[in-house]
C-alpha cells in the first residue's frame, strides 16, 4: 500500500453523518469545527511526512480525534528512537499484527477507525509509475480499520498520539491499480471496515491486567482478521491523476483530487 491520503477537512460534517445520526451529528458539528480550525486541509499528504489522521478509537468511539500517522510502541525510550520507529510503523499488516512487537499490545487493545476522504497508490505501466486516486462510490468516507498508542516523551512529558493504518490481501480492484507491489511482497489495500461492522472492530480482546483463555483469545482475533477482509472493489473507484510529487508534481492542493489522463497509458 501507498504511504499517500487524501483527509480534506471538507468533509468534517459528512464524517459525523456517518459515524452516527442526525442528533449526534449536530451535536460534533461544532465540536469539529473547533478542533479543524488550525488544521491545514489535506488534499495530498505522504505518510512519511507523520500527517494528523482524523480517528474514533476504543476508548472514545463516539468522540473524534487527531492522531499522528506514525505508530510510537510504548516501549520505545526517547524521541530519536521513536522518529526511527515510525517511519516502519505507518501501515500494519492484519495477518501478523497481533505478533509483531510493534503492534501486538495494540493490535489486541487499541484499535480505531481511521477517516479518509481516499488514499493515493502508484500504478506501473511500460516500466514507468502513474498516479491513481483510490475513493469510495458516491462520496462517501473511506473508514479504515487502525491501531493507536499513546507514547510519553521522558525528557519532555509530551504525550504523542500515534496511529498505524491496517492492511490486507488487495481486492481485484487494487490488484489492478498496485500491480508492481515490492518484489517480496504480493497487491495489498488499507482494511476498510463497512458501517455495521465498525462497532465490531472496536471492541477489546484483552487488557493486561486481565486474564484470560487462550481459546477465546484467538477466536477474537480469527472474529477481527475476518472483518478485516479484502473491501468489496465494486464499491469503490480509481483514477489517475496529475504528477504529484518532483519539481511539477501538484503536492497538496485541491487539484490533486482531479482525474488526469495520460495518452501513453493502458488503466
Amino acid at each position: 500500500m501507498c504511504y499517500s491520503a487524501e483527509a480534506a477537512t471538507r468533509k468534517l460534517i459528512k464524517y459525523a453523518l456517518h459515524r452516527g445520526d442526525t442528533e449526534y451529528a449536530k451535536a460534533l458539528e461544532q465540536y469539529l469545527i473547533e478542533i479543524s480550525k488550525d488544521k491545514t486541509p489535506k488534499f495530498f499528504v505522504s505518510g512519511f511526512a507523520h500527517p494528523e489522521l482524523l480517528v474514533f478509537t476504543n476508548e472514545e468511539p463516539m468522540k473524534p480525534q487527531y492522531f499522528t500517522w506514525g505508530l510510537i510502541p510504548s516501549w520505545v525510550k526517547d524521541w530519536e528512537g521513536a522518529k526511527k520507529q515510525r517511519r516502519n510503523t505507518l501501515n500494519a499488516r492484519v495477518e501478523t499484527m497481533f505478533e509483531k512487537p510493534s503492534f501486538k499490545d495494540s493490535a489486541f487493545n487499541r484499535r480505531c477507525l481511521v477517516y479518509f476522504d481516499a488514499f493515493y497508490e502508484y500504478h506501473t505501466f511500460n516500466k514507468k509509475k502513474y498516479p491513481i486516486r483510490v475513493s469510495m462510490r458516491e462520496d462517501i468516507p473511506m473508514v479504515m480499520g487502525g491501531i493507536w498508542n499513546s507514547w510519553v516523551d521522558k525528557a519532555t512529558g509530551e504525550i504523542h498520539n500515534t496511529v498505524a493504518v491496517c492492511t490486507t490481501d488487495a481486492n481485484a480492484l487494487m490488484e489492478k491499480v498496485h500491480n508492481e507491489p515490492a518484489a517480496s511482497d504480493t497487491p495489498r489495500m488499507p482494511v476498510i471496515i463497512s458501517k455495521e461492522d465498525q462497532d465490531k472492530w472496536l471492541i477489546k480482546i484483552r487488557t493486561k491486567k486481565d486474564g484470560y483463555t487462550e481459546a477465546d483469545t484467538q477466536a477474537d482475533v480469527e472474529f477481527i482478521k475476518s472483518i478485516a477482509a479484502p473491501y468489496d472493489g465494486d464499491k469503490m473507484q480509481a483514477w489517475t491523476v496529475a504528477p504529484l510529487i518532483g519539481k511539477k508534481g501538484l503536492g497538496n492542493a485541491p487539484e490533486a483530487r482531479l482525474e488526469y489522463k495520460y495518452e501513453e497509458l493502458i488503466f
